[in-house]
């Protein structure tokens, strides 16, 4: 069976559409990266303005030289336990305080963590991660301040899966985008391809040397130009070939008489 081969319209459509998809697909890939980097840098920033606020009440009320963090309860009105987790531990990972488990003294130690790990080494560390304590998943902040790791978390539900995800309205604009341009390619696939076909075949005309009549279209492009041409020189060189058949036969016919 004789496979048919792609015209060159379908051809350049292909090439061109391929580039442009990936070319599209990168920009989707790294602004959705770009767009989570910075939404976590948001969620960090705001998980971090409560770890500072714990912070200067333990230092204001001297909770770090009396070991009684069960102070920071008055902090509840400020911040809810139900909605932001707060974690207080010593740099060994032993849990001096969390707002929402009432035997904190009994947890086991963090020092594994990762976020504690980056905090205690790095300064400050995020991850999201479930919760062995209350089996529920979190997303993590914790920062070093005066020899205490002292961690928030905001409960990583369906909400803040929805915040870390690239908006909906920019992937129908890229959509759009590549729609409209796929569409663009394609006429300019189209038109590049009709002038390689009219060359292609003013070629095979002149390689069975038959005419090319004077209506034929060429595309007013550069490959139109070199048809037209190709043409030009085609009709010159059988108007020569033509005369001096007409000459040679008037020669032959001269000899006879």
């Amino acid at each position: 069976m004789i496979k048919r081969r792609k015209s060159i319209k379908s051809r350049l459509f292909t090439y061109f559409f391929v580039l442009f998809a990936i070319f599209t697909l990168s920009i989707l890939v790294f602004q959705q990266h770009r767009e989570k980097q910075f939404r976590i840098l948001q969620l960090e920033t705001r998980l971090n303005d409560y770890c500072v606020l714990v912070s200067r009440y333990i230092n204001a009320s001297g909770l770090n030289s009396e070991g009684d963090f069960r102070k920071l309860d008055s902090l509840k009105t400020l911040i809810p336990p139900g909605e932001i987790r707060v974690t207080v531990m010593n740099t060994d990972g032993k849990v001096l305080y969390d707002n929402s488990v009432e035997d904190y003294s009994s947890m086991e130690n963090h020092l594994d963590r990762p976020e504690v790990l980056k905090a205690k080494y790095a300064d400050e560390g995020f991850n999201i991660r479930h919760s062995a304590t209350t089996n529920l998943n979190y997303f993590y902040y914790a920062r070093y301040s005066d020899n205490l790791i002292i961690r928030s978390a905001v409960v990583f539900n369906s909400e803040i899966k929805n915040y870390l995800k690239i908006e909906r309205a920019f992937i129908i604009y890229l959509i759009l985008l590549f729609v409209g341009f796929g569409i663009v390619l394609w006429l300019i696939a189209h038109r590049l391809g009709d002038s390689v076909a009219q060359l292609k075949e003013s070629i095979i005309k002149m390689s069975r040397d038959e005419e090319i009549g004077p209506d034929y279209h060429f595309p007013d492009d550069e490959l139109g130009s070199i048809s037209r041409e190709f043409t030009r020189a085609y009709d010159q060189s059988r108007r020569i070939k033509g005369e001096l058949l007409l000459e040679k036969e008037k020669l032959s016919a001269t000899c006879l008489y």
